[in-house]
């Protein structure tokens, strides 16, 4: 319609150290468990290719991250999963969230781990239990819960049992 913003256009980039600002912002008012901006440049430097943000095209704002890492080199279910990619952290700025930006964030992802020259086998990642949006998300793109990795009270931060309990989330790739 002409005369409205659209919130929802957005490009996806691979994160800078310009990002890190509003990465943090974005974690820490999405994540119950927070981590350091020293943390997000450390996992920028190892893993270029698994730290996207999307940004608005109106602003250039960041409103979305999501970044991985090799599940075997951080020590992440190397005798469940061995060869999977461990998705770390995923945030998308609350008014903007079911624009499409997270499923963006996630296909972006996925192509770049896919041309790895590594053969991952699939995706990995935790989910509070209590994060039912995140737990819808993930089943929709074909994650199932692993549940012998699974576990209540795995977290010390939380108000509810269902904040402190680990859902182990992953998905193979076709074919590997």
């Amino acid at each position: 319609m002409r005369g409205e913003l659209d919130l929802c256009g957005f490009s996806v980039f691979p994160s800078t150290h310009e990002d890190i600002h509003d990465i943090k912002i974005i974690d820490s008012a999405s994540l119950l468990s927070g981590v350091n901006e020293s943390w997000f440049i450390g996992r920028q430097e190892t893993y270029p290719m698994m730290f996207f943000v999307a940004k608005l095209h109106h602003s250039n704002r960041v409103v979305g991250y999501f970044t991985a890492a090799d599940a075997g080199a951080i020590g992440y279910y190397n005798e469940s999963l061995p060869g999977f990619v461990y998705l770390s952290r995923f945030a998308v700025s609350e008014g903007l969230r079911r624009c499409g930006i997270g499923t963006g964030l996630y296909n972006t992802m996925i192509d770049s781990i896919m041309r790895m020259p590594q053969r991952y086998r699939g995706v990995v990642g935790d989910v509070r239990k209590s994060n039912r949006d995140s737990l819808s998300f993930f089943g929709s793109k074909g994650f199932r819960e692993y549940e012998e990795l699974s576990r209540p009270h795995w977290y010390n931060n939380g108000r509810t049992d269902d904040d402190r309990h680990k859902i182990v989330m992953y998905k193979l790739f076709p074919g590997r």
